[in-house]
């Protein structure tokens, strides 16, 4: 018997659910206002993020690669869910020519943290480095957390229900769309390198899907 991982890229639709849901965008735009990228009135939807220097939510303005936030929209129904689509101009981030083949860094603070995997291919949360913004040096994820940079364990909020799931394995992935509490203990940065699932590239097509 031969088993193996099909690993689906993201395209610019998701779901939109009842209530409030934790989300990351893994596309950037020619304008990162989120009503653009979104394509809704200011009003229909509220949109927070989470400051670990302050302890406080803040709406968001603008979408930012690797930054998850909570969202909610006004006219999905309770209990219900809703396929949306993302503005014509959403790309694919760190494309070259079709390739989605650039680091992405996303940098974290002392406290808890929202992020996302900024790339339309899952990546294994193992295979994410870190940088200490204090030493200037980058190390492994497992080795990070023997130095008490940040805690492995991730928090990711299950789509409809009221309870978190959460895992510190090397072979979880970080999926798109998805977002995550990351506790660090100091200033550092996630280096997130272009996925290469098996039998497959990170070839994608221009502009994204």
């Amino acid at each position: 018997v031969v088993s193996r991982k099909i690993i689906v890229p993201a395209t610019k639709r998701l779901v939109l659910r009842s209530g409030w849901q934790m989300i990351h965008v893994p596309f950037t735009f020619n304008n990162p206002a989120i009503e653009h990228a979104f394509g809704l009135p200011r009003g229909s939807f509220a949109a927070k993020y989470y400051n670990p220097a302050t302890g406080q939510y803040y709406t968001v303005d603008q979408l930012v690669p690797g930054k998850a936030f909570w969202m909610y929209v006004s006219n999905v129904q309770t209990g219900k869910t809703q396929s949306h689509k993302l503005v014509a101009d959403a790309a694919i981030i760190g494309e070259d020519f079709g390739k989605q083949a650039r680091e992405q860094y996303v940098n974290l603070d002392p406290g808890w943290n929202l992020v996302g995997n900024p790339f339309v291919y899952p990546v294994y949360w193992g295979q994410v480095q870190v940088y200490s913004r204090i030493s200037n040096t980058t190390v492994t994820l497992d080795q990070a957390a023997k130095n008490g940079w940040l805690s492995k364990t991730v928090f990711a909020w299950v789509p409809g229900s009221t309870v978190y799931d959460n895992f510190k394995d090397s072979d979880k992935l970080l999926l798109p769309w998805r977002g995550y509490w990351v506790r660090a203990k100091y200033p550092i940065t996630l280096v997130f390198r272009p996925s290469v699932p098996p039998a497959s590239d990170v070839t994608t097509k221009p502009g994204g899907f």
